[in-house]
């Protein structure tokens, strides 16, 4: 959905080079948030509605995230998503309490915009990507080594340059 916490995700995630799609029922934010990520794919509908997920073929999809304002919403679709194929399905809940009883139901991450949603988004998303580790003998650094997939718009750039890691002063 075209939320705040949507279309901040949303485009986090086309700045990393990932092809994104967002559902959102009404017109009026499709067409704002279209015009805020032009590079992004806004479509008119609901997440929702089954004929809505099969008509854009959600057993395709490698990454789902429901995100829209309400909770109930969010955990439908991404059941519905998951249902229909969808490899990995994430929902954005407001309540603690849920997530303590929503764990095993089908959704692969329930996630609390309080508890830095973008952030554990994207870990999740990444984690493919993870290679390797190393924390140095004193502890206070980390090297991470990811694997960038070859048609991302990331290769070739350095880390400074896309701006993913920012140094502590």
């Amino acid at each position: 959905g075209a939320s705040g916490t949507g279309t901040a995700l949303a485009g986090m995630l086309q700045a990393r080079g990932m092809s994104v799609v967002i559902l959102e029922k009404n017109e009026d934010k499709c067409l704002k948030v279209s015009e805020m990520l032009p590079k992004c794919i806004v479509l008119k509908g609901s997440g929702t509605d089954h004929d809505t997920l099969k008509s854009e073929e959600i057993g395709e999809i490698d990454i789902y995230i429901a995100a829209t304002d309400r909770e109930e919403d969010n955990i439908m679709s991404a059941l519905l998503a998951k249902q229909g194929g969808a490899k990995t399905v994430m929902a954005v809940i407001k309540s603690i309490d849920v997530k303590d009883k929503l764990e095993n139901i089908g959704i692969d991450m329930l996630i609390n915009p309080k508890s830095e949603m973008v952030s554990s988004a994207l870990k999740f998303t990444l984690a493919k990507a993870l290679m390797n580790v190393d924390i140095t003998s004193r502890g206070d650094a980390q090297i991470i080594e990811l694997k960038v997939p070859s048609r991302s718009n990331l290769v070739g750039k350095s880390i400074k340059s896309i701006g993913m890691f920012k140094r502590n002063a």
